[in-house]
Protein backbone atom coordinates (compact mmCIF):
# COMPACT_ATOMS: atom_id res chain seq x y z
CA UNK A 1 0.00 0.00 0.00
CA UNK A 2 1.59 3.24 -1.00
CA UNK A 3 1.07 6.86 0.72
CA UNK A 4 -1.52 8.68 0.47
CA UNK A 5 -3.56 11.93 1.37
CA UNK A 6 -6.56 11.20 3.64
CA UNK A 7 -9.43 13.64 2.09
CA UNK A 8 -11.45 14.90 5.16
CA UNK A 9 -13.60 18.42 5.71
CA UNK A 10 -11.16 21.04 7.48
CA UNK A 11 -13.77 22.03 9.09
CA UNK A 12 -14.69 19.18 11.05
CA UNK A 13 -11.20 18.54 11.88
CA UNK A 14 -10.77 21.89 12.92
CA UNK A 15 -12.69 22.22 15.91
CA UNK A 16 -12.25 18.44 16.71
CA UNK A 17 -8.95 20.43 17.77
CA UNK A 18 -9.39 23.91 18.97
CA UNK A 19 -5.28 23.99 19.06
CA UNK A 20 -5.86 23.32 15.19
CA UNK A 21 -8.55 26.07 14.69
CA UNK A 22 -6.23 28.65 16.14
CA UNK A 23 -3.13 27.95 13.78
CA UNK A 24 -5.40 27.76 10.70
CA UNK A 25 -5.74 31.42 11.10
CA UNK A 26 -3.36 33.04 8.76
CA UNK A 27 -3.07 36.15 11.78
CA UNK A 28 -1.68 33.30 14.29
CA UNK A 29 0.98 31.62 12.04
CA UNK A 30 1.96 34.88 10.78
CA UNK A 31 2.56 35.91 14.51
CA UNK A 32 4.42 32.49 15.47
CA UNK A 33 6.46 32.81 12.28
CA UNK A 34 7.39 36.18 13.89
CA UNK A 35 7.72 34.97 17.46
CA UNK A 36 10.47 31.97 15.87
CA UNK A 37 11.91 34.37 14.44
CA UNK A 38 11.87 32.63 10.79
CA UNK A 39 9.30 35.97 9.11
CA UNK A 40 12.70 37.57 7.11
CA UNK A 41 12.38 37.05 3.30
CA UNK A 42 8.57 35.77 4.20
CA UNK A 43 5.76 37.52 2.13
CA UNK A 44 3.19 37.18 5.23
CA UNK A 45 0.96 38.48 3.48
CA UNK A 46 0.78 35.69 0.96
CA UNK A 47 -0.14 32.70 3.03
CA UNK A 48 -2.23 30.13 2.15
CA UNK A 49 -3.07 27.17 3.87
CA UNK A 50 -3.25 23.87 2.76
CA UNK A 51 -4.71 20.33 3.85
CA UNK A 52 -2.23 18.63 6.49
CA UNK A 53 -3.50 15.55 6.75
CA UNK A 54 -1.94 12.82 6.23
CA UNK A 55 -1.00 9.47 6.94
CA UNK A 56 1.17 6.03 6.32
CA UNK A 57 1.38 2.85 5.76
CA UNK A 58 0.44 2.62 9.47
CA UNK A 59 -2.32 4.45 8.91
CA UNK A 60 -1.21 6.96 11.77
CA UNK A 61 -2.72 9.92 10.91
CA UNK A 62 -1.23 13.57 11.27
CA UNK A 63 -4.97 15.05 11.49
CA UNK A 64 -3.85 17.91 13.89
CA UNK A 65 -1.01 18.90 11.78
CA UNK A 66 -1.13 22.32 9.51
CA UNK A 67 0.83 23.35 6.61
CA UNK A 68 0.66 27.01 5.08
CA UNK A 69 2.57 28.11 1.67
CA UNK A 70 3.67 31.13 1.67
CA UNK A 71 6.08 32.92 -0.90
CA UNK A 72 9.78 33.14 -0.33
CA UNK A 73 10.91 35.80 -3.29
CA UNK A 74 9.83 33.96 -6.68
CA UNK A 75 9.37 31.04 -4.70
CA UNK A 76 6.90 28.70 -2.41
CA UNK A 77 8.03 27.74 0.75
CA UNK A 78 5.56 25.23 3.35
CA UNK A 79 5.39 25.97 6.72
CA UNK A 80 4.02 22.45 8.26
CA UNK A 81 3.35 23.04 11.93
CA UNK A 82 2.96 19.79 14.06
CA UNK A 83 0.86 20.43 17.01
CA UNK A 84 2.35 18.10 19.94
CA UNK A 85 0.39 18.96 22.88
CA UNK A 86 1.15 15.96 24.75
CA UNK A 87 2.75 15.01 28.65
CA UNK A 88 5.66 13.52 27.55
CA UNK A 89 8.74 13.84 24.90
CA UNK A 90 8.58 11.85 21.99
CA UNK A 91 12.00 10.15 21.23
CA UNK A 92 11.15 9.70 17.74
CA UNK A 93 9.82 12.73 16.33
CA UNK A 94 13.11 13.87 14.41
CA UNK A 95 11.66 10.39 12.50
CA UNK A 96 8.45 11.55 12.36
CA UNK A 97 9.12 15.02 11.46
CA UNK A 98 11.17 13.68 8.28
CA UNK A 99 8.26 11.08 7.11
CA UNK A 100 5.56 13.91 7.07
CA UNK A 101 8.07 15.75 5.11
CA UNK A 102 8.20 12.76 2.40
CA UNK A 103 4.22 12.72 2.35
CA UNK A 104 3.74 16.66 2.07
CA UNK A 105 6.28 16.64 -0.49
CA UNK A 106 4.62 13.83 -2.52
CA UNK A 107 1.56 15.04 -2.22
CA UNK A 108 2.87 17.94 -4.03
CA UNK A 109 4.08 15.85 -6.85
CA UNK A 110 0.74 14.32 -6.96
CA UNK A 111 -0.72 17.45 -7.53
CA UNK A 112 1.74 19.38 -10.04
CA UNK A 113 2.57 21.41 -7.37
CA UNK A 114 6.41 21.34 -7.50
CA UNK A 115 8.71 24.18 -8.34
CA UNK A 116 8.19 25.07 -12.09
CA UNK A 117 11.86 23.52 -12.91
CA UNK A 118 10.30 20.15 -10.60
CA UNK A 119 12.28 20.56 -7.95
CA UNK A 120 11.51 19.96 -4.69
CA UNK A 121 9.99 23.24 -2.05
CA UNK A 122 11.96 24.06 0.80
CA UNK A 123 9.77 23.20 3.82
CA UNK A 124 10.37 24.45 7.18
CA UNK A 125 8.95 21.77 10.35
CA UNK A 126 8.10 23.27 13.13
CA UNK A 127 6.70 21.29 16.41
CA UNK A 128 4.89 22.89 18.81
CA UNK A 129 5.44 21.72 22.04
CA UNK A 130 3.64 22.36 25.52
CA UNK A 131 4.53 19.44 28.05
CA UNK A 132 6.36 19.86 31.51
CA UNK A 133 9.21 18.16 31.13
CA UNK A 134 11.76 20.16 29.03
CA UNK A 135 12.19 18.73 25.44
CA UNK A 136 15.63 16.36 25.62
CA UNK A 137 14.54 14.12 22.45
CA UNK A 138 17.04 14.43 19.15
CA UNK A 139 15.59 17.80 16.97
CA UNK A 140 17.67 15.98 13.56
CA UNK A 141 17.80 12.80 12.03
CA UNK A 142 21.90 12.49 12.61
CA UNK A 143 21.50 13.20 16.42
CA UNK A 144 18.88 9.74 16.31
CA UNK A 145 21.36 7.51 14.81
CA UNK A 146 23.93 5.61 16.45
CA UNK A 147 27.38 5.69 14.69
CA UNK A 148 27.46 5.34 11.28
CA UNK A 149 30.41 3.64 9.55
CA UNK A 150 32.64 6.18 6.97
CA UNK A 151 31.32 4.52 4.68
CA UNK A 152 27.96 5.02 4.61
CA UNK A 153 28.04 8.56 5.93
CA UNK A 154 27.02 9.75 2.18
CA UNK A 155 24.02 7.43 2.03
CA UNK A 156 22.70 8.87 5.54
CA UNK A 157 19.27 10.98 5.54
CA UNK A 158 19.30 13.94 7.39
CA UNK A 159 16.44 16.43 8.17
CA UNK A 160 15.53 18.60 11.55
CA UNK A 161 12.91 20.52 13.02
CA UNK A 162 12.34 23.80 14.90
CA UNK A 163 10.89 23.08 18.73
CA UNK A 164 8.72 26.07 19.86
CA UNK A 165 8.33 25.03 23.34
CA UNK A 166 5.73 27.22 24.60
CA UNK A 167 6.39 26.72 28.38
CA UNK A 168 10.32 27.78 28.21
CA UNK A 169 9.97 29.87 25.50
CA UNK A 170 11.33 33.72 26.01
CA UNK A 171 8.76 35.94 25.28
CA UNK A 172 10.82 39.65 25.12
CA UNK A 173 8.29 42.99 25.42
CA UNK A 174 8.95 43.65 22.02
CA UNK A 175 6.25 40.47 21.73
CA UNK A 176 3.45 42.39 23.29
CA UNK A 177 1.62 42.89 20.03
CA UNK A 178 1.73 38.79 19.27
CA UNK A 179 -0.89 37.18 19.03
CA UNK A 180 1.14 33.58 19.47
CA UNK A 181 2.83 35.29 22.42
CA UNK A 182 -0.43 36.23 23.79
CA UNK A 183 -2.01 32.41 23.08
CA UNK A 184 1.58 31.53 25.23
CA UNK A 185 0.84 33.86 28.06
CA UNK A 186 -2.44 32.59 28.82
CA UNK A 187 -0.98 29.04 28.92
CA UNK A 188 1.55 29.98 31.22
CA UNK A 189 -0.96 31.67 33.64
CA UNK A 190 -3.38 29.56 36.02
CA UNK A 191 -4.47 33.16 37.23
CA UNK A 192 -8.17 34.06 35.39
CA UNK A 193 -7.54 37.91 36.18
CA UNK A 194 -4.46 37.35 34.08
CA UNK A 195 -6.49 35.72 31.60
CA UNK A 196 -9.31 38.65 31.25
CA UNK A 197 -6.02 40.96 31.12
CA UNK A 198 -4.66 39.53 28.04
CA UNK A 199 -7.61 39.12 26.38
CA UNK A 200 -9.24 42.56 26.75
CA UNK A 201 -5.38 43.19 25.12
CA UNK A 202 -6.10 40.73 21.83
CA UNK A 203 -9.36 41.88 21.45
CA UNK A 204 -8.43 45.19 21.04
CA UNK A 205 -5.93 44.47 18.60
CA UNK A 206 -8.24 42.59 16.90
CA UNK A 207 -10.84 45.00 16.25
CA UNK A 208 -12.21 45.89 12.44
CA UNK A 209 -13.98 43.91 10.01
CA UNK A 210 -12.77 40.46 9.42
CA UNK A 211 -11.72 39.52 12.64
CA UNK A 212 -14.54 37.98 14.05
CA UNK A 213 -12.90 34.76 13.03
CA UNK A 214 -10.13 34.73 14.93
CA UNK A 215 -12.15 35.94 18.35
CA UNK A 216 -14.28 32.90 18.11
CA UNK A 217 -11.69 30.65 17.75
CA UNK A 218 -9.73 31.94 20.57
CA UNK A 219 -13.26 31.50 22.48
CA UNK A 220 -13.65 28.11 21.54
CA UNK A 221 -9.81 27.49 22.31
CA UNK A 222 -10.19 28.92 25.54
CA UNK A 223 -13.72 26.83 26.67
CA UNK A 224 -12.01 24.04 25.50
CA UNK A 225 -8.51 23.80 27.31
CA UNK A 226 -7.88 26.51 29.70
CA UNK A 227 -11.79 26.36 31.22
CA UNK A 228 -11.27 22.45 31.80
CA UNK A 229 -7.88 22.70 33.25
CA UNK A 230 -8.38 25.59 35.78
CA UNK A 231 -12.15 24.43 36.69
CA UNK A 232 -13.72 27.85 35.51
CA UNK A 233 -17.15 28.21 35.15
CA UNK A 234 -18.03 28.50 31.45
CA UNK A 235 -19.89 31.95 31.66
CA UNK A 236 -15.85 33.62 32.72
CA UNK A 237 -14.26 32.84 29.07
CA UNK A 238 -12.62 36.11 28.59
CA UNK A 239 -12.99 36.04 24.82
CA UNK A 240 -16.98 36.44 25.19
CA UNK A 241 -18.85 39.52 24.18
CA UNK A 242 -20.38 39.63 27.25
CA UNK A 243 -20.93 43.76 28.79
CA UNK A 244 -20.93 41.93 32.08
CA UNK A 245 -17.72 39.74 32.25
CA UNK A 246 -16.23 42.18 34.74
CA UNK A 247 -18.94 41.94 37.18
CA UNK A 248 -19.12 38.16 36.63
CA UNK A 249 -15.77 37.99 37.10
CA UNK A 250 -15.88 40.06 40.37
CA UNK A 251 -18.42 37.77 41.46
CA UNK A 252 -16.89 35.07 41.33
CA UNK A 253 -13.64 35.84 42.48
CA UNK A 254 -15.26 36.48 45.63
CA UNK A 255 -17.35 33.73 46.27
CA UNK A 256 -13.70 31.60 45.47
CA UNK A 257 -12.49 33.95 48.63
CA UNK A 258 -15.69 33.34 50.49
CA UNK A 259 -15.55 29.27 50.00
CA UNK A 260 -11.19 28.85 50.81
CA UNK A 261 -12.45 31.00 54.02
CA UNK A 262 -14.63 28.85 54.75
CA UNK A 263 -12.65 25.68 54.52
CA UNK A 264 -9.92 26.94 56.24
CA UNK A 265 -12.05 27.73 59.40
CA UNK A 266 -13.68 24.22 59.05
CA UNK A 267 -10.21 22.96 58.68
CA UNK A 268 -9.38 25.09 61.11
CA UNK A 269 -12.17 23.45 63.92
CA UNK A 270 -11.30 20.25 62.59
CA UNK A 271 -7.91 19.95 63.39
CA UNK A 272 -8.50 21.30 67.00
CA UNK A 273 -11.17 18.53 67.51
CA UNK A 274 -8.54 15.80 66.23
CA UNK A 275 -5.77 17.48 68.52
CA UNK A 276 -8.37 16.95 71.57
CA UNK A 277 -8.94 13.64 70.46
CA UNK A 278 -5.33 12.24 70.29
CA UNK A 279 -4.28 13.77 73.42
CA UNK A 280 -7.04 11.63 75.11
CA UNK A 281 -5.64 8.42 72.79
CA UNK A 282 -2.14 8.85 74.27
CA UNK A 283 -3.39 9.52 77.75
CA UNK A 284 -5.29 6.16 77.55
CA UNK A 285 -9.01 7.71 78.05
CA UNK A 286 -10.16 7.01 74.87
CA UNK A 287 -10.12 4.23 72.91
CA UNK A 288 -9.78 5.08 68.89
CA UNK A 289 -13.02 2.78 68.70
CA UNK A 290 -14.62 5.25 71.12
CA UNK A 291 -13.07 8.40 69.04
CA UNK A 292 -15.15 7.14 66.01
CA UNK A 293 -17.95 6.56 67.99
CA UNK A 294 -17.83 10.14 69.78
CA UNK A 295 -17.46 12.17 66.10
CA UNK A 296 -20.36 10.15 64.55
CA UNK A 297 -22.29 11.52 67.99
CA UNK A 298 -21.57 14.67 67.54
CA UNK A 299 -21.86 14.58 63.86
CA UNK A 300 -25.26 13.43 64.46
CA UNK A 301 -25.99 15.88 66.63
CA UNK A 302 -25.69 18.73 64.47
CA UNK A 303 -21.90 19.67 66.12
CA UNK A 304 -20.01 18.41 63.71
CA UNK A 305 -20.66 18.90 59.67
CA UNK A 306 -20.61 15.77 57.77
CA UNK A 307 -17.02 17.00 55.77
CA UNK A 308 -15.40 18.02 59.17
CA UNK A 309 -16.14 14.47 60.62
CA UNK A 310 -14.85 12.70 57.46
CA UNK A 311 -11.40 14.93 58.00
CA UNK A 312 -10.89 14.11 61.88
CA UNK A 313 -11.87 10.08 60.98
CA UNK A 314 -9.55 10.15 57.96
CA UNK A 315 -6.50 11.49 59.97
CA UNK A 316 -7.64 9.35 63.20
CA UNK A 317 -6.36 6.18 61.21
Amino acid sequence: MGLYSLIRSEAAMDHDNPYKELFSQPELIADLLRLAEMADGLDLDSLDRRNGSYVSEDWKGREDDVVWRVRCGDRDLYVYLLIEFQSTVDALMAVRVMTYIGLLWQDLAKAGKLNPDGTLPPVLPLVLYNGEAPWTAARAIHEAMGPVPRLLHPFQPDSAFLLLDEVRMHLRDGHERNLAAAVFRLERSGDPAQHLIIACTVACWLRGEGKVRIIAAFQRWYARTLTVRHSLPDTLNPFAEDPMLTTRFEQWKAGVEARGKAEGKAEGKAEGMLAILRRRIARNTLTIDAARAEVADLCNDGDLTRDEADRILAKLG
